[in-house]
């Protein structure tokens, strides 16, 4: 039944209902004298090399309707009135504007000049012309995405999109990637953007398995007046995807082909044996410590894991073959993708296909239909990570011995060389012996069908039907032959299968009304409803104990212990009715409103409708007569918008009261028994963002330098946020509405065309944004802690408190011990363990903040903010006749990073595991045998190995400022040069057009810090809460690729 409600239920049938109202109103508006349309294609070139031009806004003149030209230069358009006019747009050529005049093939040759440029840009249900937007949108073309090879459409918005950060949880391939525009609004809920993809709602999920070759454009909708039409779904940003369609004429065969090569970005400075050696007696020396290490030094072997785990180089290939034609009534499009990445770490990889269609049709000169379909599949390796995982244990092992001795069975081994005693974790042994299994294979499938119907001159109707199949499936085994002791075998040869399934259906329908009034008035209507159901099911099973590995997870029957299997179910669904309407008169003031009514399932049966209005206003000062005189100005418009916008990203069935199943036993008999496992809350209501944006959009010297510039003040309401319960209830948290959250930030960007020559052009685009953040209220309490970490009682790392950022990270401050008249004259007393630790010069000293002679949770300040509040990129691209050269470089400021593998790196840990070669940089005693007169300078604190537990624990078990580090950064992202065959050149050997491109990423960065990769600083995971934490973290790497792209 519960299959039959989700294809026919309540919700489906209201969008039905919705969907026959709405056509039948449009079925009986008034007969207006219609006018033939018909459908235009053509192909744009330059001038003067007859070489096609890319991104050429083609506007339809009477509706501002309109498409850009693709790689070839071509374009499409269907419903043109027979006796209207094209307008060609672009940045660097002389706008034209070209009659009709029944033709269905248009070519055009655009002289370059300087002249004002007014794209098309999509805003959701509709397209309007740049010069009326009224709102903040990024926009990132096919050009921004190509210029660096990206596995994943995110990586390409990182240092392109002002306002947005790209947070990737890790260098490993297939990671997960998240988003943030204009900082982060809630704590519990999700705040990550929507995504559309071709007019269909998805999660951010969606973009890992697009191919980005696919991609044809990008519009971010960053401000409430923008995402407003999106209502609940929109707190956090849009980010619309417009994948490419085919253009008419004859079958075009492109084949976009990359290879590349990877090597580490970065190796962690170790200690090599020699050094260790010397930093282990010296530890030895500083506790009194009588057994000394008897190796010589000088005639120590290195051994470096490093390089013994990290490839030398790793391959990435990618390629992409598409197939596009038709004719002025049938255009397709098809593509196949394929990507292979290899890990820079042994037993890590990622493996992608794509195949994707789409037809556009047009049925009759009023009904257009297109479909589209795609299947993805993709298949991950992975290896663990973690404190404990052999990212940290490829650095904590000894550089005195290899990993690959005699295995004792105990997680111990025999150095082959020395006969030393290895205290190793076997992660690392199962990394670079391939004795461990994890894989992930995810698979979607996806189909679009999309009407557009031009009922009379002025009105079209569109519909929309989605569906999305996916299926995800996780393995892990590990192999038997790690371990040689029963028990050990028991416990740890394991195989883990998981699997969830999902499905998704969307239905959108909206009536668009554009019409120009005598000459000064434009007019755009939109009233729509949409609807969307997600339903999914999972299931998971674990099982220890094989006889062989042969069958690894394939024959869970075989394994001697099965653990309890778990499964899940769970469905939403959205409802939702919205309005827009886009004013514009003479060409100068611009209003645009909208209202949408957002239902979700996920809210109690009082709650579960919200509404979600906006406006926005914009003046074209420029075309006021009285600064039409200053010539310089191309373009002068002011604009300001405030709206609300909702999220209800909490998880399901929040709002109800949840039951678990148990057994008891009473008088030796089992009985099944129910208990509340989770307290409901029916008044749960939606988490709103309302949102001021005052921008400026300026152009000078016909557009050769062109700047954007916005002030945002965000403040978010009714927090959704687990809410901790007095443990005399029983129970541990409910979900509830606490608290505030204000965000406030300012954006800039510039684009200036610094040289145009007939041969020679200079281009430069640069952005910044400014966030900050402030949590102004929190439901009564003046602290939350957001991430705990480890065993330790005192590892709280991430917090939210009043009047701070959203995510600050507290500890406590530190510094050292540097006589003994100092540790005597300290009065403050480590509250947890005052009497056996073993105070002596050289060990940390906690300062006592509030100087009450105790060292304890009151003693704990701000250490900083995980999140950057200054973020952005810059880029130059130098054109010189056929050759292109693009130098790329994104940076971040202010961002903190808790970089865990201190507690084990940093001088902590001596006669335990290796240390950063840093580490010798410790106080020591001038004279090493009294200890009394004087210590050199140094910086770091003693090793706390030869100490008592109470001494580690101070080291490694409280958060403090040594294991915050500067996560700012400047990096060189791209160095691009391509060289495109002159088409006399490419045709004799029979291809249209010919581009060869070297590109090479990550290839320099300036940083403080001292993990593997700062912009791969959430190895934790991507949300709010986990962000800024680096627990040993895959490398980053750099790559260099070699591409061609070819057209037949």
């Amino acid at each position: 039944m519960k299959h039959v409600d989700f294809l026919f239920g309540s919700g489906f049938r209201r969008s039905a209902l919705c969907l026959a109202a709405l056509f039948a109103t449009f079925l009986t508006m008034p007969s207006v004298m219609a006018q033939q349309h018909i459908s235009v294609s053509g192909v744009v070139t330059d001038a003067d090399s007859g070489e096609p031009i890319v991104g050429v806004s083609v506007i339809v003149s009477s509706t501002f309707k309109g498409t850009t030209t693709g790689v070839n230069g071509d374009f499409m358009l269907t419903n043109v009135p027979v006796n209207d006019s094209l307008i060609f747009q672009h940045l660097s050529y002389t706008k034209q504007s070209i009659p009709v005049n029944k033709r269905s093939k248009i070519n055009v040759r655009l002289q370059s000049a300087a002249q004002e440029i007014e794209e098309v840009v999509a805003v959701g249900y509709g397209y309007v012309p740049r010069s009326n937007l009224t709102s903040s949108i990024a926009v990132i073309n096919e050009k921004d995405i190509n210029k660096t090879p990206v596995s994943s459409i995110e990586q390409a918005l990182q240092g392109n999109a002002t306002g947005v950060l790209v947070i990737t949880a890790s260098g490993e391939p297939g990671s997960e990637i998240a988003m943030r525009i204009r900082g982060g609004t809630s704590i519990s809920g999700e705040t990550s953007p929507l995504v559309v993809i071709d007019n269909i709602p998805s999660d951010e999920s969606a973009l890992s398995m697009l191919n980005p070759n696919d991609v044809a454009g990008i519009e971010i909708l960053k401000d409430a007046a923008a995402t407003a039409i999106y209502g609940s779904r929109g707190a956090n940003g849009v980010v619309m995807v417009t994948t490419r369609s085919g253009q008419a004429g004859k079958p075009k065969l492109s084949i976009n082909a990359d290879f590349g090569l990877s090597i580490p970005r970065y190796r962690i400075e170790m200690m090599d044996s020699e050094q260790y050696a010397e930093y282990d007696n010296f530890g030895r020396m500083m506790w009194g410590v009588s057994s000394f290490n008897t190796l010589r030094p000088d005639t120590l072997s290195t051994y470096d894991y490093q390089k013994r785990l990290l490839r030398d180089m790793a391959q990435r290939h990618n390629y992409t073959v598409s197939l596009q034609g038709g004719s002025k009534d049938m255009r397709y499009y098809i593509s196949g993708g394929y990507l292979n990445e290899q890990g820079i770490l042994q037993n890590s990889s990622n493996e992608r296909l794509n195949f994707s269609t789409k037809f556009n049709m047009n049925l009759s000169p009023r009904l257009h239909l297109d479909v589209k379909g795609s299947i993805s599949r993709q298949q991950t390796e992975k290896i663990s990570s973690g404190d404990s995982g052999a990212t940290m244990r490829m650095l904590m092992l000894k550089p005195t011995g290899k990993v690959n001795g005699t295995d004792l069975g105990d997680g111990t081994y025999i150095d082959e060389e020395t006969g030393e005693i290895l205290n190793i974790n076997t992660e690392a042994a199962k990394a670079m012996n391939s004795n461990q299994w994890n894989k992930r294979i995810n698979a979607d499938l996806n189909a679009v069908f999309r009407w557009d119907i031009d009922r009379k001159k002025y009105w079209s109707f569109n519909s929309t039907v989605g569906y999305k199949f996916s299926n995800n499936n996780d393995y892990a085994y590990v192999l038997r032959s790690i371990y040689t002791k029963e028990s050990d075998i028991d416990k740890n040869n394991k195989a883990t299968r998981k699997t969830s399934q999902g499905i998704s259906w969307s239905n959108e329908n909206f009536i668009n009304y554009t019409r120009t009034f005598k000459k000064k008035h434009y007019l755009m209507w939109t009233l729509g409803q949409s609807w969307q159901r997600e339903q999914s099911e999972g299931f998971n099973i674990d099982v220890t104990r094989f006889d062989t590995d042969y069958f690894m997870w394939n024959n869970l029957g075989a394994g001697a212990y099965i653990g309890v299997p778990g499964s899940s179910y769970k469905a939403i669904t959205h409802s939702s009715f919205f309005t827009r309407a886009i004013y514009t008169y003479d060409q100068r003031f611009t209003f645009t409103f909208s209202l949408r009514a957002d239902g979700s399932s996920r809210f109690g049966e009082d709650s579960r409708y919200g509404y979600f209005p906006a406006a926005s206003i914009s003046w074209r000062m420029n075309k006021e007569k009285w600064l039409k005189k200053v010539r310089w100005i191309s373009e002068l418009k002011p604009r300001f918008s405030v709206g609300v916008t909702g999220n209800d990203r909490i998880g399901e069935y929040k709002a109800e009261t949840m039951l678990s199943s148990n057994k008891v036993l009473i008088n030796g008999q089992s009985y099944n028994s129910s208990t509340i496992s989770q307290i409901g809350n029916p008044n749960l209501q939606w988490e709103t963002t309302h949102e001021y944006n005052g921008g400026l959009d300026v152009g000078l010297f016909k557009n050769r330098i062109r700047f954007s510039l916005d002030a945002y003040y965000k403040k978010t309401y009714n927090l959704l946020y687990n809410y901790r319960l007095p443990l005399t209830t029983g129970y541990s948290q409910v979900s509830a509405n606490v608290g505030n959250i204000d965000n406030k930030g300012v954006e800039f960007e510039i684009h200036t065309r610094n040289i145009e020559h007939k041969n020679f052009s200079w281009n430069t685009d640069f952005n910044i944004a400014w966030n900050k953040s402030e949590v102004t209220d929190l439901g009564g309490n003046d602290n939350v802690v957001l991430y705990y970490m480890g065993n330790g009682v005192n590892q709280n790392i991430t917090y939210l408190l009043l009047g701070q950022p959203l995510g600050v990270i507290k500890g406590y401050e530190t510094e050292i011990y540097k006589s003994w008249d100092e540790v005597y004259a300290d009065d403050a007393v480590w509250v947890e363990d005052p009497l056996n630790i073993q105070t002596r010069p050289g060990m940390l000293k906690y300062v006592d903040q509030n100087g009450d002679g105790v060292i304890d949770d009151n003693d704990k300040v701000v250490l900083g903010q995980a999140l950057p509040n200054i973020m952005g990129g810059f880029t130059n691209t130098f054109n010189y006749k056929n050759w292109s050269l693009t130098v790329f470089f994104n940076y971040a400021l202010g961002g903190k990073i808790v970089n865990t593998n201190v507690t084990k790196l940093d001088t902590y840990q001596a006669g335990n595991n290796n240390s950063y070669a840093d580490a010798l940089g410790a106080w020591r005693p001038v004279n090493p045998i009294t200890g009394d007169q004087g210590w050199s300078g140094g910086t770091k604190p003693i090793p706390s190995s030869y100490s008592s537990q109470s001494t580690a624990r101070q080291y490694t078990q409280n958060v403090i400022d040594r294991w915050v580090e500067d996560g700012s950064y400047l990096r060189l992202k791209t160095l691009s040069l391509s060289y495109a065959v002159p088409e006399k050149f490419s045709r004799k050997i029979g291809m249209q057009r010919l581009v060869i491109s070297l590109k090479g990423t990550n290839l320099w960065t300036l940083t403080k810090y001292r993990g593997f990769d700062p912009e791969m600083s959430s190895s934790v995971g991507t949300s709010n809460s986990t962000l800024g934490i680096d627990r040993s973290s895959y490398p980053a790497v750099k790559t260099f690729t070699f591409n061609l792209n070819i057209t037949f």
